[in-house]
Formats: C-alpha cells, sequence, structure tokens
C-alpha cells in the first residue's frame, strides 16, 4: 500500500541561456524545447515514486529577472528545496551562480532548502568551458552538498537531479519532525516571535496566495483517475500520473 507525500516544490534558479528551462521542461513534459521565451515563468507539475511513496512534484521555472528582486525573494521563501543551474559552456552563467545561491542565503538564512548545483548543457552540441572539476569545487566552496551535470536534449541524469532533491527534502522533513521542529516559510523580515522549541512562528498571516499556484493553463492539463495504481520500484519517473484528490484542489493535476 502506497502512501502519498505532501507536494515538495522545487525553485529552478539561473541566468539566461543556463539551460535550466530546457531541463524543467525535458523532466516534466518529455520535450526539449527548440524555442522558447526565458522571460515566461510557470509552474509544471509531476509525480514521481520514492521507496513505495508517491511523491507530488511542484517546480517553478523561474523568469531570468533580476536575482534580488523581491519576486525571487518570495519564490526562494516558499521552496522546499532548490536547483541551481548554470551551462557548462558558459563563463557568464557560471560566474551567475554565487549571486543566485546567495539570494538562497538571505531569503532563507539558517532554515537553508536542500539544494543541487547543476551543469546543463553537458552534450556534445555545446562547446565546454566549464570543467567538471570546476562545478565539484564551486559546489564545495558554496556549501552545496550535491553536483551532477546533465544534458537536457539527450535526456541524461535529467531525472537524477529531481529524484536526488526529492530524497534530500524528504529525509530534511523527517529530520525536523523527529526533533519537533516546525518549518515555516516565512519572511525573516516580518518574523515577530520565537518560542523555546525553536520553531519560528510569523504571526502576520499574509493575504498574498502562493507563487506556486500561479500557472497558465498551458503548463498543466488534467490525468483522469484510476481507482488503483501499482507503484513500481524507487525513483520510477511516473509516465502514467494520477490526479490528486478532489478535496485539495490546490494540487489537482499533474503534468505527463
Amino acid at each position: 500500500m502506497s502512501t502519498k507525500q505532501p507536494p515538495i516544490r522545487i525553485c529552478v534558479v539561473g541566468a539566461q541561456g543556463s539551460g535550466k528551462s530546457s531541463l524543467t521542461l525535458q523532466f516534466t513534459q518529455d520535450h526539449f524545447p527548440v524555442d522558447f521565451d526565458p522571460s515566461v515563468e510557470d509552474v509544471y507539475r509531476r509525480e514521481i515514486y520514492l521507496d513505495g511513496r508517491v511523491v507530488p512534484l511542484e517546480i517553478l521555472d523561474t523568469a531570468n529577472n533580476d536575482v534580488y528582486s523581491d519576486l525571487m525573494y518570495k519564490q526562494l521563501l516558499e521552496a522546499d528545496g532548490v536547483v541551481v543551474v548554470y551551462s557548462v559552456g558558459s563563463h557568464e552563467t557560471f560566474q551567475s551562480v554565487t549571486n543566485f545561491y546567495r539570494n538562497v542565503l538571505r531569503a532563507r538564512e539558517s532554515n537553508m532548502p536542500p539544494t543541487i548545483l547543476v551543469g546543463a548543457q553537458a552534450d556534445t552540441s555545446t562547446a565546454r568551458v566549464i570543467s567538471t572539476h570546476e562545478g565539484e569545487q564551486l559546489a564545495s566552496e558554496l556549501g552545496i552538498a550535491e553536483f551532477i551535470e546533465c544534458s537536457a536534449m539527450h535526456n541524461t541524469n535529467i531525472a537524477e537531479i529531481f529524484i536526488k532533491l526529492s530524497e534530500q527534502v524528504i529525509e530534511h522533513r523527517e529530520v525536523n519532525e523527529e526533533h519537533g521542529v516546525v518549518e515555516l516559510k516565512s519572511d525573516p523580515r516580518k518574523r515577530t516571535k520565537t518560542f523555546t522549541t525553536g520553531a519560528t512562528l510569523d504571526l502576520r498571516k499574509s493575504a498574498e496566495p502562493s507563487l506556486f499556484n500561479c500557472k497558465s493553463e498551458s503548463s498543466v492539463r488534467e490525468i483522469p483517475r484510476k481507482n488503483s495504481v501499482e507503484y513500481p520500484k524507487r525513483g520510477y519517473v511516473s509516465k502514467d500520473p494520477v490526479k490528486f484528490d478532489d478535496e485539495d484542489s490546490s494540487k489537482c493535476c499533474v503534468i505527463m
């Protein structure tokens, strides 16, 4: 009997030309885009299976706006996990990684979400200028535990990125639960009271909707519910996802 995990919200960040949108679309839609507008921001959904558990993913492909904008700040506040992307064929996108990660630190302070550094476009069509060692070294310098290279064009290591990050998020949640820590993703600039349990409570209720609920119609389509599903082995990316329960309409559908 499988169990369903709460949705994992993943924020994918990186400079224009990093390849972040291509890897997001390859994972969520099994599609390598030839042409798209990098200024468009969207949320994509997909389910994976980990150790008999259904894990819904909500993946926000951020637009290439100012790395220090208020919008980016709010997006990082809501994220359970972060993917920081650069292109192995671009010094510029590689150099931007530090600023993107500093913004995560600024938004989350001590409550850092699991993060993966990704060197994208690692295929024969890209003239590599950033070595694997340089990527590993940068991850080590920033304190990012996981580094991986991928190719969206050849669908290499794409699923591995989101599977590994999801495993880290679940482990992070379980550790917090074990120690009685309540993780509240609130703006540290608005926090007003800290309790002895270590949990921080934001007493100011925001009326703003979740940024992860903002999506275009093109990014999500309804999948009919099935009465029974046999859940495959750990790490399997769902090709035939199941619609979420009707009573939770905010998590209404999954992308194939």
